[in-house]
């Protein structure tokens, strides 16, 4: 078992609590068009909770304009269903996955080099432990600005301080279970 972290708009959120599924099939706000496609029957997952945080308010920003803040989702499942993120290694690398041995290439070597793995099966809580907190101007005010900042600009690292700050504010936050 491995605990990963999935962030998420409001609107995503409520729904993924409400039905318990993060599913593998949605309309991609990254799609073919964007300039970082991801790829449909995936969820996106990643071991850096400041990650998670990025991709849940950026995604939220691009989306969601009721300022009702955003979801970041903690994830326990069997890491025998994950797989490497290619989408992220050929943005990053900006070769073609199949320039690689993805024999050897596992979600492993992509939690490292990119803070990033993928699934192909959708979430629930039957074959995880699904939990969640909402990250809201409350919270975010609680942590205070300047460590806030810190933990967000520290967040976009794939080195070893991309969970820096992750012990700092998950302090702050409450997961609850779906």
């Amino acid at each position: 078992m491995i605990t990963l972290y999935h962030g998420t708009n409001y609107s995503a959120g409520k729904s993924i609590i409400s039905n318990k599924i993060i599913k593998n099939f949605i309309t991609r706000r990254f799609d073919q068009h964007s300039g970082t496609p991801t790829t449909d029957g995936f969820v996106y997952l990643t071991d850096s909770l400041g990650y998670a945080n990025y991709f849940a308010y950026d995604a939220n920003r691009n989306t969601d304009k009721s300022n009702m803040g955003y979801f970041i989702f903690k994830i326990t499942l069997d890491e025998n269903i994950l797989l490497p993120d290619f989408d992220e290694y050929e943005f990053q690398n900006s070769i073609n996955t199949n320039e690689i041995d993805a024999k050897n290439y596992n979600f492993r070597k992509s939690l490292d080099e990119l803070a990033v793995c993928r699934t192909d099966n959708p979430i629930t809580d039957e074959n995880s432990i699904l939990e969640y907190t909402h990250i809201n101007k409350k919270i975010t005010d609680s942590i205070g600005n300047e460590l806030w900042l810190k933990f967000v600009h520290n967040s976009l690292s794939v080195d070893e301080n991309k969970n820096k700050y992750d012990e700092k504010i998950l302090s702050y936050l409450t997961f609850r279970k779906i």
